[in-house]
């Protein structure tokens, strides 16, 4: 049976349902996030996320070490404020925890408004998301009254044999007569690497017989606002990415977990 991806733990939905804040007395370890595979038949492939993810650390590198340093300069305003003296180790723990925190948070936010567009486009009602997500959502309908859209696929798990990968895309449909794949990004900045992620689903798609016309980032803001963003970059970039992860990952032996 492939294993399902664990849920977010109940504090970590309070968190972000409610702004409400982990005191050290929530604090408790987390583990390492592993690289994400799907088992297609008898083979498995990484995802083309984890794949860019993997090798293309500078960015997320420094986005660890920055939210890092502004976690333990909270906590230790909050210790001041509340007259307790944190230790040197409890400090070390809030800042080593918070970027695998802040992660999880992010997986919700994604899956709850990746889920209302597809319920959306599905003609399902989708019910009102809770007031922290809400921003999302306006930027989504914003977007859309302004590019109506007709679904041809949601939510399929593409993958190649050749080229040994796997992933999920959002969207495939047609949009101003012209053939897209769209994928919805809750980040909080652009990723360089969202083009190589396109470009990959792309090729997928067409060695299925959809072409694809033209590729973009719907990339939804928590203030209801949007950049609908356009990529061209090209397959062949995303196999330079995918060597150099089969180099990387066959000599530091990194974990997998499957996806459903």
């Amino acid at each position: 049976m492939i294993p399902a991806l664990p849920n977010p733990d109940s504090t970590l939905k309070t968190d972000i349902l409610s702004k409400t804040q982990i005191t050290l007395n929530d604090l408790e370890p987390l583990e390492p996030n592993k690289l994400r595979a799907y088992r297609i038949g008898d083979f498995a492939y990484p995802s083309v996320t984890s794949i860019l993810s993997y090798v293309m650390t500078p960015d997320l590198k420094k986005w660890a070490a920055k939210n890092s340093a502004l976690a333990v300069a909270r906590a230790q305003r909050q210790a001041i404020k509340d007259g307790v003296k944190l230790t040197q180790k409890q400090l070390v723990e809030i800042g080593c925890y918070e970027p695998t925190r802040l992660m999880k948070l992010s997986q919700v936010r994604g899956v709850a408004v990746h889920q209302y567009a597809e319920d959306f486009f599905n003609n399902l009602n989708p019910e009102p998301l809770v007031p922290e997500l809400q921003g999302y959502i306006d930027g989504f309908l914003k977007w859309f009254e302004y590019y109506p859209t007709t679904p041809i696929m949601q939510e399929e798990v593409l993958y190649s044999h050749k080229y040994k990968f796997a992933g999920r895309m959002d969207y495939y449909g047609l949009m101003n007569g012209k053939r897209v794949l769209i994928d919805f990004k809750t980040a909080n900045f652009p990723h360089a690497d969202w083009g190589l992620q396109l470009a990959a689903y792309k090729q997928c798609l067409v060695d299925l017989g959809y072409p694809v016309d033209e590729c973009f980032i719907l990339h939804l803001k928590s203030k209801g606002f949007y950049e609908f963003i356009q990529f061209n970059d090209s397959f062949d970039d995303f196999l330079s990415v995918r060597k150099v992860f089969a180099w990387k990952a066959k000599a530091e032996h990194p974990e997998f977990e499957f996806a459903l």
